[in-house]
């Protein structure tokens, strides 16, 4: 799921989501325990068909504290963003349409000390300026375990699906409204050593 609120400020430009600029007014860290039962009424009020609560959001950063953020302002809390970091076994699922949302196995989800396959977008809602968090997202998830990890993203409102596309994803031909994003270091050219001459000394 995949939705986003916003007042009459235009939320993003169109740009590459790994280049979106930190906005110093607003904080994004790992929810704390006050946070999850706000950020439960803020995706239920936003999100259709969310059913999460703010056990099952304390639940699940227990496991990976890094996996749900909260966005606060002047200490307000203004909204949040939930991932499922996922191994190599649940980009495959993922891909195949195999993965179990809504209780992932523990066998398609990176350990925490592990570097991370593929960042599922699980949830996004916010509230007005809410939506600045985006570049400070991007700079949590520049961080060694999650660079190389593409992202993934069902947006199922058309705010959704207006956000992915203005910050460089696009829908994967093979599954029914799927989006991915390709992290930038994953399109850095890859430059081939060069070969040494016939008979070049190297000391």
């Amino acid at each position: 799921m995949f939705f986003s609120k916003n007042s009459n400020e235009t939320f993003v430009a169109r740009r590459d989501f790994d280049f979106i600029p930190r906005r110093s007014e607003i904080a994004v860290a790992p929810a704390s325990p006050h946070d999850f039962e706000g950020l439960a009424r803020m995706a239920k009020a936003l999100i259709p068909d969310i059913t999460a609560t703010g056990t099952q959001l304390s639940h699940a950063a227990q496991r990976d504290p890094e996996s749900i953020l909260a966005f606060t302002i002047k200490g307000q809390l203004v909204g949040g963003i939930a991932f499922l970091f996922l191994n190599q076994i649940g980009v495959e699922l993922l891909l195949r349409g195999k993965l179990d949302f809504s209780a992932p196995s523990t066998h398609s989800l990176a350990d925490p000390a592990d570097d991370v396959a593929g960042i599922y977008t699980w949830a996004t809602a916010v509230h007005g300026r809410g939506i600045l968090a985006l570049g400070n997202v991007a700079e949590h998830l520049s961080k060694r375990r999650f660079r190389h990890a593409n992202m993934y993203a069902r947006p199922n409102t058309a705010d959704g699906r207006r956000l992915v596309q203005s910050v460089g994803y696009r829908r994967l031909a093979a599954q029914e409204n799927l989006w991915i994003y390709e992290r930038a270091l994953n399109r850095l050219p890859i430059v081939p050593l060069a070969t040494p001459k016939p008979g070049a000394v190297h000391a």
